[in-house]
């Protein structure tokens, strides 16, 4: 295995969890957009992190191998 970025597809493979909060949150924003206008922010940004982290951890493991 090479050190290369992860696409955005290999990610969602990887980390299936993490896409399936961002749906639920997204489709909870669609259906109740006013109940979620001071949390949108948070909830992306919570989830990027994760991204970031979940795809730091990957490159670690492969530097490391």
């Amino acid at each position: 295995m090479n050190n290369q970025k992860l696409n955005f597809e290999e990610f969602c493979q990887m980390y299936p969890e993490l896409l399936e909060q961002a749906r639920e949150y997204a489709q909870g924003i669609i259906e109740n957009p006013e109940e979620h206008d001071d949390a949108v922010e948070s909830c992306i940004c919570d989830f990027l992190e994760g991204a970031r982290a979940a795809m730091s951890y990957r490159e670690d493991s492969i530097i490391h191998s």
